[in-house]
């Protein structure tokens, strides 16, 4: 995907495409400006040349617009400027897309009040690959989904600026073609002043980042004729930088131009898309917000936003939103507004099959769709909806999926209660207590399969009644679907189908006791869990077990309460961290003594495990015996 044109074949009509209302190149940028997809023309005051510059060729211009990969994806705040470069791209302007493996090695200081964190070598190559990837694909989709019938969209190009300044060397970068910057002008900069006046101050790297940037635009200069540059309001300084080494270059006379985009924030001023707390951000990538995921966030929008974002992230022609708005209006409990938003970015960004997922768990989950719930296949387990880790915070949804062996003998009840145990009301049950859990089942609130009762003594029955493979599991994709409250899941997926008729108890050894719903009764069973379990867990990982053979190794001895695969991995790579930063300390000369379990749970401050346990007292304690 690197230094390879994407091939572009004129896209199916799609109603949703902008139309460039047969006017000038010029004319259809105005519109984007009104529109409020751009903010801004640099240098000020220099928007009668731009159009100039644009009206005068004969064929499309070339924009770019540069990404460092600090993450491996990008976040929605991002794609306020992809959007924007594929507009250009639709009237025929050709796209660069520059992934900043060098200058992410450097760090860009715009906005911040300290250095960034280094990153290592290895996390900057696979971040580099995996933005370059997935600006691939956005592009291939605005080809096939959002390009009119009949026009050719421009050529899009995915770059890594790593490739030219790989071999090139400090004399050759600050003698040649920046020989023309200036001090003054970057002690000027906002970004250079916040910093020089912070107690943190600015290092020389930082300080010479624009330089690096103002190199890829040159480079892009000679080698594509690009001299325009979309970036993020906060990018005006580096913009700025760019211009005037473009005009003190060796080609005298040469006028650039920077477009900028708004922030990106809700209409009470609050940041959208990317957040201090990573949980809360929405992701590009698939593997770190599904599509699901970003389609009902998008769909949630606040009535106050969702216009101004089907302006800045969609398609649609003006006259388009604002028929669309008028109809929303008037029947607002039909979401047809929010619908369009997620439909036109989910497309966008994963595709039909993504957005044909997305549509299919949402009419699954909040349309109660047993038909779509029937038809699951392996394949839509896989999409990723229901993680395997907790989701949950504010009114999201919240969400876990859980892989158990199936026994039989067991109710509703039973499953969920011994699940609850398990997790110390943490976990799969979305930090309900037993009181809650009993009372959702009590009034009959939860659902397995979308199943309701008519009744209170049906409802009751069923709760108690040992479950059926017949109706208990899915038989297109062999799980379960539990539905909690109205937006809390769990997704069971059943281990042993084939042997399920062996006569097991849910409940292991630990807990044959009778079911009850007290506090005490929880609290003791997590307290020896918590000690125990990474005891065990800490100690496979010193043997040099996988997490795979520990979790095989715990679920002998402990059955249904012992910590799920996900857990194990978690907490191996907690193990795996504290390791790796005792052991970075070690090679960089910081005093530290040597890499044992205690140095390890200190760096890392969640490991709380009594490394002193072995494996027969764990056995004695709970009576399991030698095993």
């Amino acid at each position: 995907y690197f230094q390879r044109p994407i091939i572009n074949l004129p896209g199916r009509l799609c109603r949703r495409c902008l139309s460039a209302g047969g006017g000038s190149a010029a004319e259809s940028v105005r519109a984007l400006l009104d529109r409020g997809c751009f903010q801004a023309v640099l240098p000020l005051k220099s928007e009668k040349y731009f159009n100039e510059y644009l009206n005068s060729a004969s064929g499309g211009r070339y924009f770019y617009c540069g990404f460092d990969p600090t993450a491996n994806s990008l976040h929605l705040g991002n794609l306020l400027a992809i959007v924007g470069l594929l507009r250009l791209r639709s009237l025929g302007h050709g796209a660069i897309f520059v992934v900043g493996g060098a200058t992410a090695r450097i760090g860009d200081p715009s906005g911040r009040m300290s250095d960034r964190v280094r990153l290592a070598e290895r996390d900057v190559e696979e971040n580099s690959a995996s933005i370059g990837r997935q600006l691939a694909g956005i592009a291939d989709n605005h080809g096939k989904y959002f390009c009119c019938d009949g026009a050719r969209p421009g050529e899009a190009v995915v770059l890594n600026n790593q490739s030219w300044h790989a071999n090139l060397s400090a004399t050759e970068f600050l003698s040649g073609q920046l020989s023309g910057a200036r001090l003054h002008d970057l002690l000027g900069k906002h970004s250079v002043q916040t910093r020089l006046n912070s107690k943190h101050g600015m290092s020389v790297k930082e300080f010479l980042y624009p330089l690096f940037q103002a190199y890829d635009w040159l480079h892009l200069y000679k080698t594509y004729g690009c001299l325009v540059q979309i970036g993020g309001n906060d990018q005006t300084g580096n913009i700025d930088t760019g211009l005037t080494c473009l005009r003190r270059s060796e080609q005298s006379g040469v006028l650039a131009f920077g477009l900028t985009v708004p922030l990106l924030t809700t209409s009470d001023g609050q940041k959208l898309g990317k957040s201090d707390q990573l949980a809360d951000t929405v992701w590009l990538s698939s593997e770190r917000t599904s599509p699901f995921a970003l389609y009902q966030r998008l769909r949630n929008t606040p009535d106050a936003d969702v216009g101004r974002l089907l302006r800045l992230f969609t398609f649609l022609s003006d006259r388009q939103v604002a028929e669309l708005c008028e109809r929303h209006a008037a029947a607002p409990e039909r979401y047809e507004a929010q619908t369009t938003l997620a439909d036109g970015v989910t497309l966008l960004l994963h595709g039909e099959a993504g957005l044909a997922a997305a549509r299919k768990w949402t009419s699954i989950l909040f349309g109660e769709d047993s038909a779509a719930l029937a038809s699951l296949t392996p394949a839509d387990l896989a999409a990723g909806v229901l993680s395997e880790s907790p989701s949950r915070g504010g009114d999201r949804l919240s969400s876990c999926r859980r892989r158990l062996a199936w026994r039989d003998g067991v109710s509703l009840r039973q499953l969920l209660l011994s699940l609850l145990a398990e997790d110390g009301g943490n976990g799969s049950l979305g930090q309900m207590t037993p009181d809650q859990v009993n009372q959702a089942l009590s009034a009959g609130r939860v659902t397995l399969n979308l199943r309701r009762h008519t009744s209170a003594a049906e409802s009751k029955a069923a709760l108690d009644a040992p479950l059926s493979r017949d109706s208990c599991v899915l038989p297109g994709c062999g799980a379960s679907l539990i539905k909690l409250s109205k937006r809390r899941f769990l997704l069971i997926e059943w281990d042993n189908l084939k042997n399920f008729k062996q006569k097991q108890p849910l409940l292991s050894p630990l807990q044959r006791v009778k079911v009850s719903s007290t506090p005490e009764f929880f609290n003791s069973t997590m307290k020896l869990e918590n000690r125990d379990f990474r005891a065990m867990m800490y100690l496979h990982f010193k043997q040099g077990k996988s997490p795979a053979e520990s979790y095989q190794t715990l679920q002998n001895v402990f059955t249904h309460v012992c910590p799920s695969y996900a857990t194990v991995k978690n907490w191996f790579a907690e193990f795996r961290r504290g390791r790796e930063s005792l052991e970075d300390e070690h090679r960089s000369g910081r005093p530290c003594d040597a890499v044992t379990p205690e140095n390890i749970c200190a760096v890392s401050s969640m490991i709380a495990a009594d490394r002193r346990v072995t494996y027969q007292q764990i056995q004695q304690e709970i009576g399991i015996g030698s095993g």
